[in-house]
């Protein structure tokens, strides 16, 4: 970790200096206009479940969503359906679960990555990363590893790095099938 990096780990107390927090969805800008320049976004607690938002510039959002929310409502925003994006990495991959979120506007792909151990069944685990915004994977055990990104972060995943490695793996190909479909003109999403 280089000095005035900041460490993001499960029990790292929100909000963290100089971050927006957005407390209602009213105080929310639109979606549509920043989900394009969204590096990363992680589900934490704050006064409940919200969402860390990382832009590419490096500003820090709080907002009042879930994870699984903000994901659903990058989607609308990017003209996707959420149904259409599962159906699609199951056919693809064969996989449902952990969908990547894929802006088409900005050929970006965020895998799904788990940041938290929820302590109940309404709490989100994964975070979306911005794959090209990825520097690295260092394990710190069997069961964790740590993400560099290209901001002052480090990121504690919450899983074995050839687990999080292969989720990085399958979303890049994702993202390329459904770029190729797209060009081909058989699959609308």
């Amino acid at each position: 970790m280089t000095e005035g990096s900041l460490f993001v780990e499960e029990k790292t107390a929100h909000p963290v200096p100089n971050a927006v927090v957005h407390h209602s969805t009213r105080r929310v800008p639109p979606v549509r206009e920043w989900i394009s320049r969204v590096s990363l976004w992680i589900p934490v607690y704050l006064n409940g479940n919200a969402s860390l938002v990382v832009l590419e510039d490096g500003t820090q959002w709080y907002v009042p969503w879930k994870s699984m929310n903000l994901y659903q409502r990058a989607a609308k925003a990017v003209f996707l359906q959420t149904q259409d994006l599962r159906r699609a990495y199951e056919d693809a991959l064969g996989r449902s679960q952990y969908v990547p979120f894929i802006n088409p506007h900005t050929q970006t792909v965020y895998p799904a990555l788990k940041v938290r151990n929820p302590h109940t069944r309404n709490d989100g685990a994964v975070g979306y990363f911005r794959l090209d915004a990825i520097q690295h994977l260092r394990p710190v055990s069997d069961e964790t590893c740590h993400l560099h990104t290209h901001h002052p972060f480090t990121f504690d995943i919450l899983m074995a790095k050839q687990s999080a490695q292969r989720r990085m793996r399958d979303a890049g190909t994702f993202s390329i099938l459904v770029q190729h479909q797209q060009t081909c003109g058989s699959v609308r999403m």
